[in-house]
């Protein structure tokens, strides 16, 4: 036994590890007679992933599997659980800074959309309400932004590669974990400690933080922004459907129908260039004016990254790169409001003159 962890090992053929006995060492009577029990977490360290740009083995080759990379959270359920099960985690001033639900429903992944392996991506981990011991793990990071696109690095391993953007990993210090069973609620303790080799004065560690959460908030405004285009688009595109009702050709479309759908296609074009509908490649499509919000997301998520790469304090270039993403927001913002009012009150009375509802903003 090293540490918290078993050790079993042959004469120089082989060796294993079971990771993390700390259960084993809080087992009891009672708490094998509890309807539900947290155990008390170990120390976790907050130790940044490999980013070894070689791709990984094969899944042919014999390989062995690293620790798990995140808190450990080990919890037993007497019976399946009649509702949902939640694991929330708090930071030191109570603050939520994670939280998970038996009801999540893991994102889905089209392989047919994917430029890595299939075998190179980590299955969703989703907290169980089943009778039985638990362990779930969590990475040590907040929320991922919410973003039009997840992407995988080349730094993969088979079966174990987590999607980017990821959100920025918390600051070591004091956390608490909260299980809830039903009416049920178990607490637990859980220290975060810094990865002892890496040496960073506290002062950096926050300035780091700092700007990922600025970036984070930022990413999430223009989602917001995203987001509203796009609804926008839905409802242009029910209004075309309902403008052709009956049309079968082109040559039984009556003049005053065609201006009506000439302006809505004009204005849905000019929509999908600021929403960058389409996006391909790392940082999607622009617009015909220049930058898209999906473009521009994916920007930010890149410099989230690059902030998130090292336990480094961030450059001055870092900053200044969010800096000039951010303008660009707010140009692109101003111009399409401006856009958006003077064609969407244009089209909106031919959409009255031909009977059809007005598009609301």
């Amino acid at each position: 036994i090293h540490g918290d962890d078993l050790i079993v090992g042959t004469h120089g053929r082989s060796f294993w590890i079971l990771d993390d006995i700390t259960p084993l060492r809080q087992l009891t009577e009672e708490v094998a007679n509890s309807p539900a029990h947290l155990f008390r977490p170990q120390v976790t360290y907050r130790l940044q992933r490999d980013t070894n740009t070689d791709t990984p083995l094969p899944p042919e080759e014999p390989a062995g599997k690293n620790p798990p990379d995140g808190a450990i959270l080990d919890y037993c359920l007497k019976s399946n659980a009649a509702g949902p099960v939640t694991l929330e985690i708090l930071s030191k001033a109570g603050e939520l800074v994670r939280k998970f639900s038996s009801t999540d429903k893991p994102e889905a992944v089209n392989e047919a959309q994917l430029n890595v392996p299939a075998y190179w991506i980590r299955p969703a981990r989703v907290l169980s309400a089943k009778a039985g011991m638990h362990r779930f793990v969590w990475d040590l990071r907040y929320p991922p932004p919410e973003s039009a696109r997840h992407d995988y690095p080349i730094s993969a391993i088979s079966h174990d590669t987590p999607p980017e953007p990821a959100g920025p990993m918390v600051p070591p210090g004091q956390y608490t974990v909260k299980l809830t069973v039903g009416t049920e609620t178990l607490t637990q303790p859980l220290a975060v400690k810094m990865d002892p080799r890496i040496k960073i004065p506290a002062a950096e560690l926050a300035r780091k933080f700092a700007l990922e959460s600025r970036i984070m908030g930022g990413i999430k405004e223009v989602e917001v922004r995203r987001r509203k285009v796009r609804d926008l688009r839905e409802k242009l595109r029910n209004s075309m459907q309902e403008l052709m009702k009956g049309t079968t050709s082109a040559a039984n479309i009556k003049p005053q129908t065609e201006e009506t759908r000439r302006a809505i296609a004009e204005f849905d074009e000019k929509a999908a260039g600021v929403e960058g509908a389409g996006a391909r490649g790392r940082f999607g499509r622009r617009g015909a004016g220049g930058a898209s919000y999906t473009q521009l997301i994916q920007e930010m998520n890149f410099v989230l990254a690059t902030v998130d790469a090292a336990d480094a304090a961030p450059t001055i270039q870092m900053g200044e790169a969010f800096s000039h993403l951010s303008e660009q927001v707010t140009k692109l913002s101003e111009s399409w409001v401006i856009t958006e009012k003077s064609n969407l009150a244009a089209l909106n009375e031919k959409l009255k003159a031909a009977g059809l509802s007005p598009v609301a903003r």
